[in-house]
Parts: structure tokens; sequence; C-alpha cells
């Protein structure tokens, strides 16, 4: 039995070299573009999103399709998606390195990350900055697996939540409203909830509600005074009691 563990803890090591070893910082491949080093830069987010703003030259292929796509021998490249999720951004990855003449790699914190260190981004004129990302509970679950830096913000109001801590043990808790206020119609987003929740860090926030809308609320603010790696728990408290379940009707959280 000993013996068996140690086989799995070393195939999981080996696992985690894998995913991060390559990975390369926005500091690392602003110094290369600086150089004007050959690389090419791929953005694996929707078009959308991608219209709304991107790396400088980077070009747009979403995740989805990335596997079927025939591309030259792009020498080295940088994959990037939102700095949220990367499941789509790991995939791509590894269809990319499956290609001849491709050593792809994917950039550390994405998109979030690199707009947040205020390098040069490219956006479409008279386009809306993209919103929040909304993630579901079980997409929240397998980010908190996967080692991803999380700090949920607790923007309930009540007593009788459900714990935070006992759906994502270990996991960071940040809770900024009073627990004397009654009902979520007492709840207003003040400076004061605002000035405790950190807006610079490398850290993802992922912002839950009563399903009340305050998510998103709190997220434009956020965005303004800075603050770029944002996520919004999709219906909020009603999510948790369904422990993720579609079958159990979910409101409407934060947009």
């Amino acid at each position: 039995m000993r013996k068996q563990r140690l086989i799995l803890l070393i195939a999981c090591l080996g696992l985690l070299s894998t995913q991060f070893s390559y990975a390369i910082t926005a500091k690392a491949l602003k110094r290369k573009l600086n150089k004007n080093v050959d690389i090419t830069i791929i953005d694996v987010r929707l078009n959308a999103l991608y219209q709304q703003g991107h790396i400088h030259n980077a070009i747009n292929i979403p995740a989805s399709i990335i596997e079927y796509k025939k591309l030259p021998m792009l020498g080295d490249v940088v994959v990037y998606g939102d700095g949220i999720d990367d499941e789509g951004v790991d995939e791509a990855i590894a269809h990319l390195n499956n290609k001849p003449g491709i050593n792809a790699e994917g950039l550390k914190g994405g998109y979030s990350k690199w707009s947040a260190k205020h390098n040069v981004v490219q956006r479409k004129n008279g386009l809306k900055l993209s919103q929040t990302k909304n993630i579901t509970y079980k997409k929240l679950q397998k980010m908190i697996l996967k080692g991803k830096s999380v700090i949920l913000v607790d923007l309930r109001v009540g007593i009788t939540q459900e714990s935070l801590a006992e759906h994502f043990p270990n996991t960071r808790i940040h809770d900024p409203i009073s627990n004397t206020q009654k009902s979520t119609g007492d709840l207003k987003v003040t400076s004061q909830i605002l000035a405790g929740i950190p807006k610079r860090n490398r850290n993802v926030l992922v912002l839950i509600d009563d399903g009340n809308g305050v998510s998103e609320t709190v997220a434009n603010k956020l965005h303004a005074a800075g603050a770029k790696r944002l996520a919004i728990l999709s219906g909020g408290e009603q999510a948790l009691q369904a422990r993720g379940e579609s079958s159990v009707t979910v409101h409407k959280s934060g947009g």
C-alpha cells in the first residue's frame, strides 16, 4: 500500500511539473516582445472577448476549434485565455504541441494578469469592456482542486447561509458584509464594503451573493478601481444549496 501511494505521489508530481513547465510570466513575455523575439501569441477566448481587448498583435483562435485548425510551423507560441479558468488553455496547448513545428506554452495569469500589469492591449473602438466572468459551482471546485489562487468574497446577508468553508475547504474567504442585516434588501454597496476587498493581487476574486445581482454591482465598482481578476459564482447562494446540480432551479446572479 505504501509503495502504491509513493508511485501515485510521483505521478502527481510529474503531472504538476508538466502543467507548470510551459508557463511564461507576463513580465517575461513583455521582455521578449521588447527585444523583438520571434514569437506568436494566440488568444483562445471567444472572438467577442478578443474584440473587446487583447494583447498587441495576438491572433484569435478559440480553444474549441484549435484542434482542427491547420497552422503553419509557427515556432515558439504563447497561448492565453482569460486567466480565470485555464481548462481550455491547457487543452489548446496540448493540441498545438501535437502540430509539427509548434512549441506552445501558456501565459501565466492569462489576459487578466496581462491587463492588470498595465501592459499594452488592443481594443476595438466603441466596444464596452468585457463583463465579469460567471463561473459555475463545479467549475469553481475544479479551479480550487487545480490549485488556482482564489479568494471567495462573501456578499451574502444573514447567518443562515451555506458555509463557504464547508463547500470549499482551505480556501481564503473574505466577508465584508455585516451579518446583522436581516435581508438582502438592506444591503447597500458602500465605500466601506469596497475598501476592504483586495483589488490588485495575484488571486482570482470570486464574488458570491444571494442571487440578487449584488456581485455584478460590486464587480463593476472593483473594475473601475483597477481590479482585473474577477469572477462571479453563477446562482450565488442557490448554487451552493444545490451543490451545483442543474436539476435544482438556480436564480440568476450578478449578470
